[in-house]
């Protein structure tokens, strides 16, 4: 073999990995444009899912600090979300604040703070539901530890009920909650079997 022909080969060959180089690097060139779009959109999702979560955490907080407020008249309770990175995830925790003071409500509240907040939370949650389900709730004793509060409460719920066009289906031994209902019925149990009649109050 001589030197010209020992020469078209390394010429062959540069011209192979020339274009095997651009190939290469055409692909590189437009990873990295693919890159950068994805990274700009994560930014973006992100964005928006910060903005989506201050959304809902003010609603939320708004609606349970109104039903809260409604029950209990003389105490200014605001309540609030607190997002917090605990074990590598993000979790919510609840809180009142009163007098500038931050209580857990499960530590540091009656029964009845946590029977409104539950409940309120309920119709919240409901409320934002993209496709709702009917406006139909089925609680049992939902006020148990509401106390002397349980007229306030009992108006809450009538006025929500009423205002959301909403039907709640309450199982109780209260009767402030009997009083406000629009029928009840009374159940009690004899000889084995359950007799429901209709309350004539």
């Amino acid at each position: 073999m001589d030197i010209l022909q020992e020469y078209e080969k390394i010429k062959i060959k540069k011209s192979i990995l020339m274009n095997n180089l651009q190939s290469k690097s055409a692909i590189i060139e437009a990873e990295t444009k693919r890159i950068d779009v994805l990274n700009e959109a994560r930014l973006i999702i992100s964005e928006i899912s910060k903005q989506t979560q201050i959304l809902l955490k003010n609603r939320i907080e708004e609606l349970v600090t109104n039903c809260l407020q409604a029950v209990f008249h003389n105490r200014d309770f605001q309540f609030k979300l607190n997002f917090q990175i605990k074990r590598n995830k993000m979790e919510c925790v609840p809180t009142i604040i009163e007098n500038d003071r931050e209580l857990s409500p499960a530590n540091e509240m009656g029964g009845g703070v946590l029977d409104i907040i539950a409940f309120a939370m309920r119709i919240v949650l409901w409320s934002m539901q993209y496709n709702k389900t009917r406006a139909f709730f089925m609680l049992d004793e939902p006020l148990r530890f509401c106390g002397n509060l349980i007229s306030n409460a009992c108006e809450m719920i009538k006025q929500i009920s009423d205002g959301l066009g909403m039907q709640i289906l309450i199982i109780t031994h209260s009767d402030e909650l009997i009083d406000i209902a629009d029928k009840s019925w009374h159940i009690k149990y004899v000889d084995g079997k359950s007799e429901i009649s209709l309350d004539r109050r």
